[in-house]
């Protein structure tokens, strides 16, 4: 679950550039040539970051992997364990840090995973977890971050095991800074996203999660410093719902009045 992290990081962190090249203003900060920020670059930011989020592209629990039935989960010698019940509660706690080079960028991550198994009956049919990645590229010109912190609890809706609720938060934040001439100077952007997933439900018998209902209200934020903003850059807050509606798809809305279709098949979003 832990591995490839300094691909996945890189992939990620080299996708935000895209949209940190656009620099906001809010009232008060007059910065010089700073275009208004680009609804739609922020809409495809939030939409991804939950999507890749739940499905473990940034490094955590992925909901792709679903729940099996305990009978599949727990054998000896061939035969199941009659005491199955005996896993309700059983936690996974571990933590791990480290850090790897490779030639001149060196990449640092931070992992802290709790995974307990849940009830509802006498056997296993859902979990709760806390799950948190933190990572770090850089280089003498940059420094590039990310950390996703998941915390939600699922349950099978039914007894194939594939189809579950899920309800709890996700925390994203990714930070990308560019040095100008290997100084202090340069570049800085954020993106902050914080979503209250409620009443998903999640279809994976295809083998990619389907979110078919359920709603994610969001609160989100944008960070931008340069040489126009000053030594404080300029934040603007966001706020928002995901609506899932089945078929890959949902609707997005940035308050006020901003309204997309997302396609997670295709990763493309739709201004509406």
């Amino acid at each position: 679950m832990k591995r490839n992290l300094t691909r996945i990081a890189i992939a990620l962190i080299v996708a935000t550039f895209t949209f940190s090249a656009c620099k906001k203003s809010e009232s008060g900060i007059k910065p010089t040539n700073t275009p208004k920020p680009n609804p739609d670059a922020v809409a495809k930011q939030i939409a991804l970051s939950l999507y890749n989020s739940l499905s473990g592209k940034m490094g955590g629990t992925s909901i792709n992997n679903g729940i099996k039935a305990p009978a599949n989960l727990i054998r000896h010698n061939g035969r199941s364990l009659d005491a199955v019940s005996s896993l309700c509660g059983f936690t996974l706690d571990t933590a791990y840090s480290g850090l790897t080079t490779n030639g001149d960028t060196s990449t640092w991550s931070s992992t802290k995973l709790i995974f307990t198994n849940t009830c509802t009956t006498s056997n296993v049919d859902g979990y709760a977890v806390y799950d948190s990645v933190k990572t770090e590229v850089s280089t003498a010109s940059f420094v590039n971050s990310y950390q996703n912190i998941q915390k939600y609890n699922v349950v099978a809706l039914d007894n194939t095991f594939k189809l579950v609720s899920c309800n709890g938060s996700i925390n994203t934040t990714i930070w990308n800074t560019l040095y100008t001439n290997t100084s202090t100077t340069g570049t800085y952007h954020a993106l902050g996203c914080n979503y209250n997933l409620q009443g998903l439900v999640i279809d994976f018998s295809s083998g990619t999660a389907n979110i078919t209902k359920g709603t994610a209200p969001y609160t989100s934020y944008t960070k931008d410093i340069d040489s126009t903003t000053g030594a404080e850059g300029v934040t603007i807050n966001y706020t928002g719902t995901i609506e899932f509606l089945g078929n890959y798809k949902a609707k997005l809305t940035i308050d006020p009045n901003h309204y997309y279709t997302i396609d997670y098949q295709t990763n493309t979003i739709t201004p509406l």
